[in-house]
């Protein structure tokens, strides 16, 4: 019978014990391993003053970027020097001592080997160990000091907002009253609406714009181009009844669909910027009004000198041919003189002419050349010795049919201003012309087709800038300040388009400037008489009559004294009623001479109408504009207009010319 020994009752308890304790164990280890939080365990050293790992979860190893075998066994101050500075040794030590377990915040750990910041939580085991549980939270310890960090710039850009007079908008996209979502605080700095007032819908920000550019805004919103409007500057009214005016930047804002659902962007009150501008361009157009008046004085003084010296030389070769009335070669030369005197009244009033842009042009064949070649010499004295003037002249026939003196005048305007803005420098100025074809796209040039004729005079000088180059041809316009009155350039604009010509300047500063002038390479001023003028005229031979109106008696014996040296019958009229009473009784005539200011525009028509049908009409006038305004109203043939003063041989070709 086999005997059966029982078990001691303590080392039954021993092996329940060991059993349960490996039970904990592999759960501890298993807890250890799959914990997302790092876990590290500690035995206390040197009278609890310094600690060792005794073990490191796989999570630690993550966070601290260190491997298991690298800590066991090793103090925390060995691996983690900056543990002390960073405060958790003194939590270490202290839950060691008291058994209280601690919290220990969020802090950020350094040492030569990382960074980081951790949220530990430290307590004691049973067994006397300590663990730290603790989290990695560095990436949002960082994304919490970036948004703190942009907080703080998006605060001091706000605080610049605020003391611009720039104010950011968001509007809802809401039938045209643009309800307001949001607007920064310097709105009612500026304005003196309050914030809350948009936000709450009780001010819309259609009804602070003012009401005349209400529609000018709601079309520009309308019409979006890129992505952006293109807004004029307008104006808003301030709550305390204020004109503000402003710049604003603003856009739409899509939905996935493309729909507009708000608008934002930065409305700039710019009132006093532009009052600045307002009173600087009042003072601008004031300071040219000055100069202009003031230009016009000096003209007209100029202008008043010289028809008092004519008048005064009239005067005395009138008296001295009255004294010498006897002595016929004395007499003879005082008449001369008076005619010389009266060739200056002529030159000054079509000085004055072109300077209001009437240009009286006298046409004839000329040579191109000579022009050119007169127009050097006369600049010659002006030329310093580091200018070269040449020239290159490619025609089969310098032949122009120009008023040489007005064109050369026109050569030595350009010129001298070629001269003035090469006067520090050394280069050449050349003067070329040559037969094209133009256009109004001037780079539409065919060689081909010599209907025009182009004259190029390019300098090196300091050219002119690109702000007052559309100003160069103004009426008393200048570059050269108290030097120059600014009529050169606009003399020569209204002689160039006073022959059908154009006037074209290219330049850059510093690289010199090219005036280009296009004139018509044909007779296209000559004055026609049509064959039907020439065959009426022929009916009517038998007629020498000559038909006058006139109400200026000194021109009316002028002109019968010329008709009736010619062979010509003489009936003047002094107004249009008797004129054309006799015109009534169809009596023969030949020519009509009438002059445009002895009646209104309308009845000189009237007029002209009837006595096309049987004669020529000479239509005269002191007045460019007056012969102009009837050239362009009269469309019928037989007209000739003859600009005052004439001389007798003007009346005598013309009647020459078409008596047959």
């Amino acid at each position: 019978m086999r005997r059966f020994i029982k078990e001691p009752p303590f080392l039954k308890a021993k092996l329940v014990e060991e059993k349960n304790n490996n039970i904990w164990k592999e759960k501890y280890q298993s807890l250890l391993k799959n914990m997302y939080a790092g876990v590290a365990v500690y035995q206390p050293i040197d009278n609890g003053r310094d600690f060792i790992f005794t073990d490191f979860n796989p999570a630690s190893e993550i966070i601290d970027k260190v491997a298991r075998s690298d800590v066991l066994g090793k103090k925390v101050t060995e691996v983690f020097p900056g543990i002390e500075s960073f405060g958790l040794l003194e939590v270490f030590i202290r839950v060691n001592r008291t058994g209280i377990p601690e919290h220990f915040d969020i802090n950020e750990y350094k040492d030569q080997r990382v960074s980081f910041w951790r949220d530990n939580f430290v307590f004691k085991t049973s067994h006397g160990e300590i663990v730290a549980v603790y989290e990695d939270m560095t990436a949002k310890k960082n994304t919490e000091l970036h948004l703190q960090e942009s907080l703080k710039t998006l605060q001091q850009i706000n605080d610049i907002i605020n003391k611009t007079n720039s104010m950011i908008f968001a509007w809802k996209n809401n039938q045209g009253n643009w309800p307001i979502e949001y607007v920064t605080e310097n709105v009612e700095r500026i304005l003196g609406y309050k914030v809350s007032d948009f936000i709450s819908g009780q001010i819309f920000y259609e009804q602070i714009i003012h009401p005349d550019d209400l529609s000018k805004i709601s079309s520009e919103v309308e019409q979006i181009v890129d992505g952006t409007f293109k807004h004029s500057l307008y104006r808003i009214i301030a709550a305390n009844g204020d004109i503000k005016w402003v710049k604003d930047h603003s856009y739409p804002v899509k939905d996935e669909l493309g729909n507009i659902v708000s608008y934002k962007g930065v409305v700039e009150d710019i009132t006093e910027e532009k009052k600045i501008i307002d009173d600087h361009n009042r003072v601008a157009i004031e300071l040219e009004r000055k100069s202009k008046h003031e230009a016009i004085g000096i003209f007209a003084n100029k202008m008043a000198h010289d028809f008092n010296n004519i008048i005064h030389s009239v005067n005395a070769f009138a008296e001295l041919a009255i004294q010498n009335i006897h002595n016929p070669e004395k007499c003879k030369n005082s008449l001369n003189n008076i005619i010389k005197a009266a060739g200056s009244a002529v030159s000054a009033v079509n000085q004055i002419e072109n300077t209001t842009g009437i240009i009286n042009i006298n046409p004839a064949d000329c040579s191109l050349k000579e022009i050119i070649e007169d127009a050097i010499q006369t600049v010659e004295p002006f030329v310093i010795d580091s200018i070269k003037i040449s020239t290159s002249i490619v025609l089969d026939s310098d032949i122009i049919y120009v008023d040489a003196d007005l064109l050369v005048l026109s050569i030595i305007n350009l010129l001298k201003n070629s001269i003035y803005s090469m006067r520090e420098r050394t280069g050449e100025i050349m003067i070329s012309a040559r037969a094209v074809c133009y256009s109004d796209d001037v780079n539409s040039i065919d060689n081909t087709d010599t209907s025009m004729i182009i004259i190029k005079i390019s300098d090196m000088g300091e050219g002119i800038g690109a702000d007052v180059i559309d100003k160069i041809f103004d009426p008393y316009f200048s570059t050269k300040g108290s030097k120059d009155r600014g009529l050169g350039l606009s003399l020569v604009y209204n002689i160039i388009t006073g022959h059908d010509g154009r006037i074209e300047v290219d330049s850059k500063q510093n690289l010199g400037t090219t005036f280009r002038i296009f004139l018509p390479d044909k007779n296209t001023q000559q004055v026609q008489v049509s064959e039907d003028c020439s065959s009426k005229v022929e009916n009517c031979r038998e007629s020498m009559d000559i038909l006058i109106a006139e109400d200026c008696n000194i021109i009316t014996e002028f002109i019968e004294e010329i008709s009736r040296a010619a062979g010509f019958n003489c009936n003047t009229f002094v107004d249009v009623t008797s004129l054309i009473n006799y015109l009534e009784s169809e009596k023969r005539y030949r020519y009509l001479i009438i002059d445009a200011g002895i009646a209104s525009e309308k009845d000189i028509i009237n007029t002209v109408k009837k006595v096309c049908k049987n004669a020529v009409t000479i239509i005269t006038s002191g007045s460019k504009i007056a012969l102009d305004n009837l050239q362009e109203k009269i469309t019928i043939p037989n007209i000739i207009y003859l600009s005052k003063p004439f001389t007798s041989d003007q009346l005598l070709e013309i009647i020459n010319r078409t008596s047959n």
